[in-house]
Formats: structure tokens, sequence, C-alpha cells
């Protein structure tokens, strides 16, 4: 993976994880990955998935993963986002649903 910044190889390692696609309410946190998302494409990185609200972000993570067995990523706002999206990830975690949270 030589050459690539941080962001590239997060998304090259999680797709190399078996993630297909990515969850988020998108955020200035995560700059560099979405300029990485915009330069890199499927299926050599996970297919992007925007939502209006962490909440809904972690629903559809959920989701997902139910009806499709597959592996997903969640990324979150630090603190507010994490805050926002902790009920769903705590119900997702009783339900044993697997998912990669960022």
């Amino acid at each position: 993976m030589k050459g690539l910044s941080g962001a590239e190889t997060l998304l090259r390692v999680l797709r190399a994880m078996g993630v297909e696609r990515i969850f988020a309410s998108p955020g200035s946190d995560w700059a560099p990955l979405w300029e990485a998302l915009a330069k890199l494409h499927w299926p050599d990185v996970p297919e992007y998935l925007s939502s209006r609200h962490e909440e809904t972000a972690v629903g559809m993570a959920t989701g997902y993963a139910k009806a499709t067995g597959k592996l997903p990523a969640l990324v979150l706002h630090t603190t507010v986002g994490a805050l926002h999206a902790t009920m769903g990830v705590r119900a997702a975690l009783h339900e044993r649903i697997p998912m990669v949270v960022l």
C-alpha cells in the first residue's frame, strides 16, 4: 500500500475485511476519509452511503447487516456523533449484529 494516505489505507483495509458499505452522517471530523472516498472507487474500497443523522446511519447499517449478512462499517462524528449513535449501537450489540464502528 505504498504511496497511499492513511485514509486510503483505512478504506482498503476495511475492504480487505469484507466491508462493502460504509454508513455515515458526513462531517468535518473525517475530511481525509471523504477525500479518499472521492478519489478511490468500488470495488477497491467500500461504497459510501450518506445519512442525515447518526441514529439513521446506525439503523441503515443494522438493516444492511440483517438483510445481507455482510459486515458494514459505521463512521461517526467525534463526541456528539458517538452519543447520538449509542442506543442503536447498543441494540446491535445485544442482537449480536457485527459492524465496524469508527
